[in-house]
């Protein structure tokens, strides 16, 4: 909840550096948090009606949501690096 409200006042305070950093902030929260709140969710499902299909779908569970976060990290490196990049 801290993290989420620092971002908010950046938002309302932050100015403006070219690059898309309050949005690129928010999208790696979502995906960092999604694993914790909303895909655990499916963990509690599989281990009531499918328990022998939980290390299979963790397995492949963890391997969307880092791909998703090096996927987000790279375009992150991709627009600080950029030629709009005036911070």
């Amino acid at each position: 909840m801290l993290l989420i409200s620092i971002i908010e006042i950046s938002h309302y305070y932050g100015d403006n550096c070219g690059i898309p950093v309050h949005l690129w902030l928010d999208i790696y929260i979502i995906i960092a948090l999604s694993k914790y709140i909303l895909l655990d969710w499916v963990d509690i499902l599989i281990c009531k009606y499918k328990p022998h299909l939980y290390f299979d779908i963790e397995f492949i569970k963890l391997t969307i949501v880092y791909a998703a976060l090096l996927a987000w990290v790279i375009y992150g490196y991709i627009i600080y690096f950029s030629d709009e990049n005036d911070c």
